[in-house]
């Protein structure tokens, strides 16, 4: 995925905002303190934190690094949705 200088800053800030204890990738307790700590955000059922991570990286145990968390959003936000 090719990323303009802007879309790539904001991917970094928001590992970095995910990546909790700055480990360099985002685990299933850094989501889970995440959606814990922003008390209007839906919460997300049980499981649904481990099926977040593997489709990020099936067969790996629950980690992301930040280009596997790069390659989750162009799964999920297509190019032509992104912002200019």
């Amino acid at each position: 995925m090719f990323l303009g200088k802007s879309e790539r800053e904001l991917l970094l800030e928001t590992f970095k905002i995910l990546d909790v204890d700055n480990k360099g990738f985002i685990s299933k307790e850094d989501i889970t303190a995440v959606i814990e700590a922003m008390p209007t955000t839906p919460k997300i059922p049980g499981g649904g934190v481990e099926e977040l991570i593997g489709a990020a990286e099936p067969g790996k145990p629950g980690q992301i690094t930040l280009d596997e968390f790069e390659k989750l959003l162009d799964k999920c936000v297509p190019a032509h949705k992104r912002r200019p």
